[in-house]
Protein backbone atom coordinates (compact mmCIF):
# COMPACT_ATOMS: atom_id res chain seq x y z
CA UNK A 1 0.00 0.00 0.00
CA UNK A 2 3.02 2.33 0.02
CA UNK A 3 3.51 4.39 -2.72
CA UNK A 4 6.97 3.28 -4.90
CA UNK A 5 8.50 6.62 -3.99
CA UNK A 6 8.14 6.27 -0.63
CA UNK A 7 9.92 2.97 -0.62
CA UNK A 8 12.77 4.52 -2.45
CA UNK A 9 12.88 7.10 -0.16
CA UNK A 10 12.94 5.25 2.99
CA UNK A 11 15.47 2.08 1.56
CA UNK A 12 18.18 4.74 -0.06
CA UNK A 13 17.75 6.53 3.71
CA UNK A 14 19.07 3.07 5.40
CA UNK A 15 21.70 2.87 2.68
CA UNK A 16 19.92 0.77 -0.29
CA UNK A 17 21.32 2.06 -3.74
CA UNK A 18 18.86 1.96 -6.78
CA UNK A 19 19.07 2.06 -10.56
CA UNK A 20 16.66 3.62 -12.84
CA UNK A 21 14.37 2.20 -15.54
CA UNK A 22 16.28 1.40 -18.15
CA UNK A 23 15.79 -0.45 -21.85
CA UNK A 24 19.19 -1.92 -21.91
CA UNK A 25 18.89 -3.68 -18.32
CA UNK A 26 15.43 -3.38 -16.72
CA UNK A 27 13.40 -6.25 -16.31
CA UNK A 28 9.28 -5.98 -16.02
CA UNK A 29 9.44 -6.05 -12.22
CA UNK A 30 12.47 -4.92 -10.26
CA UNK A 31 15.87 -6.85 -9.72
CA UNK A 32 18.71 -7.38 -8.01
CA UNK A 33 22.48 -6.38 -9.25
CA UNK A 34 25.81 -6.49 -8.54
CA UNK A 35 27.68 -2.85 -8.58
CA UNK A 36 31.48 -2.89 -9.61
CA UNK A 37 32.10 -3.09 -5.67
CA UNK A 38 29.82 -6.00 -5.62
CA UNK A 39 27.12 -4.14 -3.60
CA UNK A 40 24.22 -5.11 -4.05
CA UNK A 41 21.47 -2.78 -5.83
CA UNK A 42 17.90 -2.36 -7.16
CA UNK A 43 17.34 -2.19 -10.71
CA UNK A 44 13.79 -0.91 -10.99
CA UNK A 45 11.52 -2.49 -13.57
CA UNK A 46 9.22 -1.22 -16.16
CA UNK A 47 6.43 -2.05 -13.64
CA UNK A 48 6.99 1.64 -12.39
CA UNK A 49 6.44 3.36 -15.37
CA UNK A 50 2.94 4.42 -15.83
CA UNK A 51 1.60 3.77 -18.90
CA UNK A 52 3.73 1.10 -20.59
CA UNK A 53 2.19 -2.25 -21.19
CA UNK A 54 3.14 -5.19 -19.97
CA UNK A 55 2.71 -7.12 -23.42
CA UNK A 56 5.26 -4.04 -25.29
CA UNK A 57 7.84 -4.47 -22.29
CA UNK A 58 7.91 -8.46 -22.73
CA UNK A 59 8.49 -7.68 -26.61
CA UNK A 60 11.31 -5.23 -25.73
CA UNK A 61 12.70 -7.53 -23.32
CA UNK A 62 12.75 -10.49 -26.02
CA UNK A 63 14.11 -8.40 -28.54
CA UNK A 64 17.12 -7.03 -26.31
CA UNK A 65 17.95 -10.90 -25.57
CA UNK A 66 18.52 -11.12 -29.07
CA UNK A 67 20.13 -8.76 -30.29
CA UNK A 68 21.14 -5.34 -28.14
CA UNK A 69 19.46 -2.14 -29.67
CA UNK A 70 21.71 -0.12 -32.09
CA UNK A 71 19.70 3.08 -31.53
CA UNK A 72 16.26 4.48 -31.00
CA UNK A 73 14.99 3.77 -34.15
CA UNK A 74 16.04 0.39 -33.87
CA UNK A 75 14.39 -0.18 -30.34
CA UNK A 76 10.81 1.44 -31.44
CA UNK A 77 11.35 -0.38 -34.66
CA UNK A 78 11.64 -4.44 -32.93
CA UNK A 79 10.45 -4.08 -30.16
CA UNK A 80 7.20 -2.18 -32.15
CA UNK A 81 6.74 0.40 -29.68
CA UNK A 82 4.09 3.45 -30.89
CA UNK A 83 5.77 6.96 -30.55
CA UNK A 84 3.47 7.37 -27.44
CA UNK A 85 5.40 4.39 -25.45
CA UNK A 86 8.56 5.91 -26.57
CA UNK A 87 8.02 8.85 -25.20
CA UNK A 88 6.96 7.45 -21.90
CA UNK A 89 10.40 6.01 -21.96
CA UNK A 90 11.92 9.16 -22.61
Amino acid sequence: FYQPAQLIYDAKRNGVCFRPVDVTASEWECTLERGEDGQALVRLGFILVDGLKAESCRTLIQCREATPFQSLDDLAHRARMSRREMGILA
